[in-house]
């Protein structure tokens, strides 16, 4: 009788925070931050003028959710075969992204602002998410 696997619950859960993430990242940056911002106040690029700018930071802005929502399905796929040591190496990258963009928010924060670290919980998220892909490789 072929004993069942079990799916791998910390990279469901760090897949499940990123996915929360990439939500949150998305849809109040595009309402709060993007919308908010006048290219007429924005520098030109070598690229174009202002309006450039703005449709950079947009895209920009964007990409970085796209690249989460890949990392969120990298784990779940990873999850779903948990004796797959390549799925321990994907876990190893993911936690050090999300370890190595925590630790920023924590570090510029300290070094500039340290009540930003009250008012913008998305370091804690990060480290979590990192705790939860590195006990997924055990």
């Amino acid at each position: 009788m072929e004993k069942k696997r079990s799916m791998n619950t910390h990279f469901l859960s760090a897949a499940a925070l990123i996915l929360c993430a990439a939500a949150i990242h998305s849809g109040l940056g595009e309402s709060w931050i993007l919308r908010r911002l006048d290219p007429k106040n924005l520098p030109p690029t070598p690229f174009g003028g202002p309006a450039a700018t703005h449709k950079i930071l947009r895209a920009s802005w964007h990409l970085l959710t796209m690249v989460w929502l890949v990392l969120a399905a990298a784990l779940v796929l990873s999850a779903s075969q948990p004796v797959d040591p390549r799925g321990q190496g994907v876990g190893l990258v993911i936690g050090a992204i999300f370890a190595t963009m925590g630790g920023g928010i924590v570090a510029s924060s300290l070094l500039g602002n340290p009540r930003m670290l009250l008012r913008h919980p998305a370091w804690l998220f990060f480290l979590v998410i990192a705790a939860l892909a590195w006990a997924g490789c055990r």
